[in-house]
């Protein structure tokens, strides 16, 4: 979770979780949705719907969630369709999320543009807004943020990792940097 203040972003909160969803089951089908809502970490959840803040979160006006789009890893079992099939389930769950937490009264935006790509706005009478957006940009978006950061903590990473393709040890190798780092 990142805050963002004046362009000074605040890493609030990092983890994982283990996967719920069977080796063999259609992602492409409501049951992955509802596997997904289950088993959604309470404390991930709160920060996609909650705007006055609590202990973990500040409070925020603006509340954006970004779906990254997978791609398959054959050995793991993972097929390009099916990763983005799980991508579009996971896309649902945060769907659902963000209704759940505007309620009825508000207001719906769907765009879907070249410039802007796909994105799922809830705005609400008290002027705070909720966002889902897919991306497909580079995997080295979601470090943009804290990128002078990593420079000096992640120096293999930032030194000999090529931006264009980040294998999944890398990707696990970023992870746990920034685990550290939190904790």
């Amino acid at each position: 979770m990142l805050q963002c203040t004046w362009n000074i972003f605040t890493l609030e909160n990092t983890g994982f979780s283990d996967c719920h969803l069977a080796r063999d089951q259609t992602c492409s089908n409501q049951e992955t949705v509802k596997t997904i809502l289950y088993h959604l970490d309470q404390s991930l959840k709160q920060a996609m719907q909650l705007f006055s803040g609590s202990n973990v979160y500040d409070a925020v006006d603006h509340i954006k969630v970004i779906v990254k789009q997978l791609r398959g890893y054959l050995w793991q079992g993972l097929s390009n369709k099916a990763a983005g099939a799980l991508t579009r389930a996971s896309l649902q769950v945060m769907k659902k999320l963000c209704d759940e937490a505007a309620g009825e009264n508000s207001r719906l935006s769907v765009r879907n543009t070249k410039s802007e790509g796909w994105s799922y706005v809830r705005l609400l009478s008290s002027g705070q807004k909720l966002q889902v957006i897919r991306s497909t940009g580079n995997n080295t978006n979601a470090i943009l943020a804290f990128l002078e950061w990593a420079k000096e903590h992640i120096p293999n990473f930032v030194k000999k990792k090529p931006t264009t393709s980040l294998q999944l040890c890398g990707k696990v190798e970023v992870f746990q940097s920034v685990e550290r780092y939190v904790l």
